[in-house]
């Protein structure tokens, strides 16, 4: 991707493992038209630093801004997000994309 997505930002709801990628999960746009994305880290890295906005919603319902810290890494709140509970996300259905996804918190 060239620069930032359209649109005037993202939340992120629920992280993801499938096949060894990390991904976040979560929704973009204003309501009541909002849509969901799934997106590796380095790409919203990219977006970040781009200028485009991430925020984060915690398993607790909590929701803080999303940054690049000064070690590539995105972090909320001081915290890494990798390391942030997040909700699980249910995957639906069978077959290999839902087989091969762990889901962390």
């Amino acid at each position: 991707m060239n620069g930032p997505p359209a649109g005037s930002g993202r939340e992120i709801q629920y992280r993801l493992t499938v096949n060894g990628t990390v991904l976040y999960y979560g929704y973009a746009g204003p309501q009541p038209t909002m849509r969901n994305f799934t997106e590796p880290g380095q790409q919203i890295v990219r977006d970040i630093q781009a200028g485009y906005p991430y925020s984060v919603v915690d398993a607790a319902g909590a929701r803080y801004p999303v940054a690049v810290g000064a070690d590539g890494q995105l972090h909320a709140n001081g915290q890494m997000l990798e390391y942030r509970s997040l909700r699980d996300k249910p995957i639906r259905g069978g077959g290999p994309a839902a087989s091969s996804a762990t889901l962390l918190q």
